[in-house]
């Protein structure tokens, strides 16, 4: 079938060749054809591009440079602000001092007791977690107040009272979790027995 086809477009082809093109388009085609191709330059490779280029990445770099050189000095000022906040602590009340190490060491011990319940609830334990970063917050701020005031027994209650919040905090979750746990065992041994006593 495609033979016959062939074969008819062939025998009548000169059906086909009735269009002629517009006068001179030959010649203009041979003209363009052996003429001169228009030089294409390449856009990466001029001068201004270059300049362009170099001058972006300057200031790129500068900016890095400015910004990393800001943040690293803005660190070092905190840190030593801190570590001038604790010395100041433990020159003012060395009894205070002590009691942050009890306090530090006791939240974080519930913290891991805590942790062990964060795939299971995590949305109770990350506003647990938000909490205490509130209640840290806010003895930053009572801790400055100190090293500013260092007469002020009311501001060293109150950061005693600070921790104490936070450690009550985590072992009210602890035990409620610790009750939930036990009802639900509870309700599992009950639910066993009774479809025990059904089969029997």
């Amino acid at each position: 079938m495609a033979d016959n086809l062939e074969n008819w477009f062939k025998q009548n082809r000169d059906a086909f060749d009735d269009a002629e093109p517009a006068s001179g388009h030959l010649e203009r085609f041979e003209r363009k054809l052996h003429g001169a191709a228009p030089i294409r330059r390449n856009l990466f490779m001029s001068p201004f591009f270059r300049m362009a280029a170099v001058l972006v990445m300057g200031f790129m770099l500068g900016y890095l440079y400015y910004t990393n050189d800001s943040a690293g000095r803005n660190r070092m000022a905190s840190d030593q602000g801190i570590g001038q906040a604790s010395m100041d602590i433990s020159s003012i009340s060395p009894e205070l001092a002590e009691a942050e190490v009890f306090f530090d060491r006791m939240i974080q011990q519930k913290l891991t007791d805590l942790s062990g319940y964060k795939e299971k609830d995590s949305a109770l334990y990350h506003q647990v977690v938000e909490q205490l970063e509130g209640l840290e917050t806010a003895y930053n701020d009572l801790r400055s107040e100190l090293v500013n005031n260092q007469t002020s027994d009311q501001v060293i209650n109150a950061m005693i009272q600070n921790y104490r919040l936070r450690l009550d905090l985590i072992e009210h979750i602890l035990d409620l979790k610790n009750q939930a746990e036990k009802m639900e065992e509870q309700l599992q041994t009950d639910t066993t027995a009774s479809a025990h006593n059904e089969n029997s």
